[in-house]
């Protein structure tokens, strides 16, 4: 399953990052993993409970090269997908999709607390 957002903020703020050089990957890091810990919270706190199986799936991973960090969560029960999105005989329960929306929201601020100290 993938979820892709757009904003305009994360724009402004990648060339933010770009102009204060090699202070920033620490702070970029923490960033990205807090995030990451947080959608991955709202994923399993929002996650359909009957076995418990789809919600000790979830995994994250949070890597960095070539100027790039990427934090990925989600679960990785087989049937996650058809809890995600609904079938022909089960209406969707979003609860990926709705910690994604809450983490398009947290993100650009938790990137401008960090800037912060770096006088933006």
């Amino acid at each position: 399953m993938d979820f892709n957002f757009d904003s305009g903020d994360i724009r402004g703020l990648a060339n933010d990052f770009d102009r204060y050089g090699a202070a920033l990957p620490a702070a970029a890091r923490t960033a990205v993993t807090a995030e990451t810990a947080h959608g991955m919270g709202l994923s399993i706190a929002n996650a359909p409970y009957l076995t418990g199986h789809l919600r000790a799936s979830h995994t994250m991973e949070v890597s960095d090269g070539g100027g790039t960090v990427v934090g990925e969560f989600g679960p990785h029960a087989t049937y996650s997908g058809y809890v995600e999105h609904g079938t022909s005989r089960m209406a969707p329960r979003r609860y990926l999709g709705r910690a994604m929306d809450v983490i398009e929201g947290t993100f650009p601020d938790r990137c401008r607390t960090l800037l912060d100290p770096f006088g933006r």
